[in-house]
């Protein structure tokens, strides 16, 4: 199992009052509570001293403290890595005019976000998709979770402004992914009959 697989199932498998302890650190540093140091680094520590290609630290931090305020299923398909959370956003990006410009504005303010001020943008975000999945049920909709082990990936280059082999930076490819949904959803509701 490689390590950010085995970082996502050990967060999967924390109890409730883990959870609760993480959840009420959020915003807050790793050494603001020791308490809180101590659950992080019992799930991190054993990751890194086996394998430098475990999850960045800081990068790791937020995410479990964005899994446990949000605890949004965890898919990732077989054949590779699931949907960037831009892609997911531009899915439930909303019909409405004014309700759209701000919700995309909102969006914005996360691709624009440098990584040491990100986790608020991502407790928005987190927030929406878990929203969008109270509303539906697993069998009406396409949406069934998250790709925590890409979300991961993706915060792990957040500060990355290169472009390697021609692929666009992470920001570059969350607006890509959610302007592309966006468009799918706007077509499809133009061709919905009335």
């Amino acid at each position: 199992m490689i390590p950010k697989e085995e970082f996502i199932g050990l967060l999967e498998g924390l109890s409730e009052s883990q959870r609760q302890l993480l959840r009420s650190l959020a915003l807050r540093s790793l050494h603001d509570s020791l308490q809180g140091f101590d659950l992080f680094t019992g799930v991190w520590w054993p990751l890194r001293a086996r394998s430098p290609a475990a999850p960045q630290r800081e990068t790791s931090w937020i995410v479990a403290k964005l899994h446990a305020a949000y605890p949004i299923p965890h898919v990732r398909p077989d054949n590779g890595s699931g949907p960037s959370l831009g892609s997911i956003l531009g899915r439930l990006e909303p019909r409405d005019e004014q309700e759209k410009r701000r919700f995309r504005r909102r969006f914005e303010h996360v691709i624009a976000s440098p990584f040491e001020h990100l986790e608020p943008q991502l407790r928005w975000a987190l927030a929406q998709v878990a929203q969008a999945l109270k509303k539906t049920t697993h069998t009406s909709s396409p949406l069934q979770g998250i790709d925590w082990e890409r979300l991961l990936d993706d915060l792990s280059n957040w500060s990355s402004t290169r472009q390697q082999r021609g692929k666009l930076n992470v920001r570059e490819q969350w607006a890509e992914d959610y302007l592309k949904e966006s468009k799918k959803r706007d077509y499809h509701a133009r061709r919905e009959p009335c």
